[in-house]
């Protein structure tokens, strides 16, 4: 039993270590370096993304869809008024 615990120890401090101070250390002793030597920083110039350009698109597409949709639905009504038009001629030359 004295030898899980000491497992326990070892396994929860070397977790601790890993999670917390190595990437520290990472980021501390791997900098990233131009040829001089100087520490390159990245710069995100501003950029924070919140997705109005997505929506903006979705809303171009759902507008275009709404509007092919009631285009399709008046082709839908005219063809259905043209198939009853022509029904009923078809039913006046069979009575003449």
């Amino acid at each position: 039993m004295r030898e899980l615990k000491i497992l326990a120890v070892v396994v929860f401090f070397s977790l601790l270590t890993y999670y917390l101070v190595e990437p520290y250390a990472h980021h501390e002793m791997h900098k990233k370096v131009d040829a001089q030597g100087n520490e390159i920083k990245t710069e995100s110039h501003g950029f924070k993304y919140d997705g109005s350009a997505d929506i903006a698109e979705v809303n171009r597409v759902l507008s275009n869809l709404d509007y092919e949709t009631k285009a399709l639905t008046e082709k839908v009504k005219e063809l259905k008024q043209e198939l009853i038009d022509n029904n009923d001629v078809n039913k006046t030359e069979v009575q003449n």
